[in-house]
């Protein structure tokens, strides 16, 4: 006796991929409008697109993590519980099937295991899901984390170069009197404004690992309820009906 298998679950396991960046998903970049206007950037974008390496990204990515690979592990989970998801329509289409064809104890025992493994295999999809959705938006928080990092870090750059600029005229017009003191004076002030904007960049750094802290203790206890689910079911050994051949 065979049956056909209204869905193949195997369909749903292509590779994962980080979300697309939009507006509706979270992906707001704060910095879009100052990297017109920052020096730093161009240099960074210049360099991205002559060696397709990002510095900025890769100098604050070990305080906000790694937001692709978090979204592709999402991804992942999500594409897991679907597969879960799948096998347990078969179980429960060829559990309904069988009741009607098949009798006795062994039919019992056997529509008792299918019904539960159905159980189990949803509920470790729904799990799987929830943990997709978290992951989701852990990436979300990391790459919001990672973008104000980043224009924090053109901040600070961009005010250094500005504070060298006006040291350097400074000690040009040195002889002058009024040129020098007006190239401190403003030196001075970028050396305030960039010291005020590392002060901001820690707070912001502090808040966004907060909300990372408090994500992975979200992700915890998903991973607590995963354990508590305990195996799904097995039957120990196959059963070879003698006339289910």
């Amino acid at each position: 006796m065979s049956l056909a298998l209204p869905v193949d679950p195997l369909v749903h396991l292509s590779p994962a991929q980080p979300v697309r960046q939009t507006a509706e998903g979270g992906y707001v970049s704060v910095t879009s409008v100052t990297d017109l206007f920052s020096v730093s950037a161009w240099v960074n974008e210049a360099v991205k697109e002559l060696t397709g390496f990002d510095i900025l990204t890769s100098i604050v990515q070990p305080l906000s993590g790694d937001w692709e690979r978090i979204s592709r592990y999402g991804d992942a989970l999500k594409k897991t519980a679907a597969c879960l998801r799948g096998i347990a329509d078969n179980v429960a289409t060829t559990n309904t099937t069988l009741d009607y064809r098949w009798n006795g104890n062994a039919a019992d025992a056997a529509h008792t295991y299918f019904a539960s493994t159905h159980r189990s295999l949803t509920a470790h999809a729904d799990v799987l899901d929830r943990a997709a959705t978290q992951y989701q938006q852990l990436a979300v928080d990391a790459w919001t984390l990672c973008e104000a990092a980043k224009g924090m870090v053109q901040s600070i750059i961009d005010k250094a170069l500005l504070a060298m600029i006006y040291t350097a005229a400074g000690t040009a017009l040195c002889e002058t009197g009024i040129g020098a003191v007006a190239g401190y004076a403003l030196a001075t002030m970028e050396v305030a404004s960039l010291m005020q904007d590392i002060n901001r960049a820690s707070m912001r750094i502090q808040t966004g690992n907060m909300l990372l802290q408090t994500g992975f203790s979200l992700m915890a206890g998903i991973s607590k309820e995963l354990q508590d689910l305990g195996p799904i079911p097995t039957i120990g050994a196959a059963y070879d009906h003698p006339l289910a051949r």
